[in-house]
């Protein structure tokens, strides 16, 4: 089969085409060049080889807050997410409200995360006086992978063939069993990229924490976020300041791509065994 060569339109298109490709190239690029920039205010790191004591105190506890805010906020957001996609796609019929739910969490997963913060320091802290702080910053962020969840798993359901529940409908299993059984374990890998994101959504999230002073997990030690402490560093606006903020950010970005690498061999492998 013979192809006829591109026209000159085609070619500006495709040189258009291949710059778009590779504008998130080069902002990684320029990205890993900043902070190897910003490492190098850090003289300590240069001189000993490692962090210094005092980032290394400074950092870990942010880092464990980041870890435990992460959890606690794709614990609720998890389970309340899929089942809300199970309950749409598969058992639900579709209604006037069913297409205005899915609606809403179209229109949710695009709002800002700051109006997220703001609407739990106005309503669950002003109005029904709960202190700011772990549990709080922990139900704000999930607000915020909550919707993104949902919509991964309602569209991972819908990719699954009618066929599939047709069959299993047929052998006798009920809606719910044909949902739980056969259809959510083969949307499962996908459900699993969409949690993903929303994680890596949780654990760079600083607007919505800033909003509400950053999260404490106890009353004596003060231990932002990651994100957090990344922010107040580059508030100061020093040198040695930056370079610290640099090395967060690294660590930072080090976490969520290993988070990431992880998931896809889990998917991977379920692939293979399915």
């Amino acid at each position: 089969m013979k192809y006829s060569k591109p026209t000159v339109t085609e070619r500006i298109l495709e040189i258009i085409s291949l710059l778009t490709a590779m504008c998130p190239l080069v902002l990684i690029c320029a990205l890993v060049l900043w902070l190897l920039q910003s490492l190098g205010g850090d003289q300590s790191i240069h001189r000993y080889g490692s962090l210094p004591a005092d980032l290394s105190q400074s950092i870990g506890p942010s880092f464990q807050t980041s870890i435990t805010l992460a959890i606690l906020a794709l614990g609720v957001a998890i389970p309340i997410g899929v089942g809300t996609a199970v309950y749409l796609v598969e058992l639900a019929s579709p209604t006037r409200f069913t297409n205005v739910l899915e609606s809403a969490l179209f229109n949710l997963a695009g709002v800002p995360s700051i109006l997220y913060g703001l609407a739990s320091l106005v309503i669950l802290t002003g109005e029904l006086h709960i202190p700011t702080g772990i549990w709080m910053s922990s139900a704000t962020l999930a607000m915020v992978a909550l919707p993104v969840i949902t919509l991964s798993s309602v569209q991972a359901l819908r990719s699954i063939p009618d066929g599939v529940r047709e069959a299993a409908l047929g052998l006798g299993a009920s809606p719910w069993d044909a949902a739980r059984l056969v259809v959510l374990p083969l949307a499962l890998p996908s459900i699993i990229t969409g949690i993903i994101l929303a994680l890596g959504r949780v654990l760079g999230e600083a607007a919505a924490l800033l909003v509400l002073f950053g999260a404490t997990i106890s009353t004596n030690d003060y231990a932002p976020a990651l994100p957090v402490r990344i922010y107040d560093w580059l508030a100061l606006g020093e040198a040695h300041s930056i370079g610290r903020a640099g090395t967060a950010v690294a660590l930072l970005l080090i976490c969520v791509a290993a988070i990431n690498g992880t998931a896809s061999a889990v998917r991977s492998k379920y692939r293979e065994l399915r």
